[in-house]
C-alpha cells in the first residue's frame, strides 16, 4: 500500500492495514534481494489477460499477469500468501514451467 490521501480513481481503502488510503500495488520481487521485477496497481478489478490465461479468480490472475514477463520452462520458483493462493493458479503456474510455493509453509526445497 502507498499512502495516499488525495482524490484518485486507483485509490483504495483497507481497513485493516495501517495506512488505510492508498494505492494497492502488487509486484513480482526477487526473494533474495527484495528487488522490484514488475508491478501493477490495482484498479479494483480483474486484470485484462488473453482468452484462456485467466484462472477464475482476481488475485491470481495478477499473479498470471506479473509471471508473463518471465521466459517459460526455466525452473522459476513463485512465492505468494494466502491472497494469492489457489489450487487452480497452482496448476496453471505448471503448465507455464514454474514452481509455486505458498510463502507460510515451511521446510520447503529448493527446486534447482
Amino acid at each position: 500500500m502507498i499512502p495516499f490521501k488525495g482524490r484518485n480513481r486507483l485509490r483504495q481503502y483497507l481497513p485493516n492495514k495501517p495506512k488505510r488510503w492508498g494505492f494497492k500495488v502488487i509486484a513480482r520481487c526477487c526473494s533474495r534481494t527484495g528487488f522490484t521485477h514488475d508491478f501493477t496497481l490495482y484498479e479494483g478489478k480483474a486484470p485484462e489477460l488473453a482468452q484462456g490465461e485467466s484462472v477464475g479468480y482476481q488475485p491470481a490472475d495478477f499473479v498470471i499477469l506479473l509471471c508473463k514477463s518471465l521466459p517459460q520452462q526455466w525452473n522459476y520458483i513463485i512465492y505468494f500468501d494466502n491472497w494469492f493462493n489457489f489450487p487452480e493458479l497452482q496448476l496453471r503456474l505448471k503448465q507455464y514451467g514454474f514452481h509455486s510455493v505458498h510463502s507460510e509453509q515451511t521446510d520447503c526445497e529448493v527446486v534447482n
